[in-house]
C-alpha cells in the first residue's frame, strides 16, 4: 500500500527518481511526512 501511494503521488514522483541515494530520498519523505502531519492536525 505504501509503495503504491508513493507511486500515485504527484510530489513524490517529482521529487523522487530511480537511483538517488537512500539518504536523500529519506530526508524528503521525512520532510513530505512532517508537512501532512502538521497540515492534518
Amino acid at each position: 500500500m505504501n509503495v503504491e501511494r508513493r507511486y500515485t503521488d504527484p510530489e513524490l514522483r517529482e521529487r523522487i527518481h530511480v537511483g538517488m541515494p537512500k539518504d536523500v530520498v529519506l530526508k524528503i519523505l521525512r520532510e513530505i511526512f512532517e508537512r501532512k502531519k502538521v497540515l492534518s492536525t
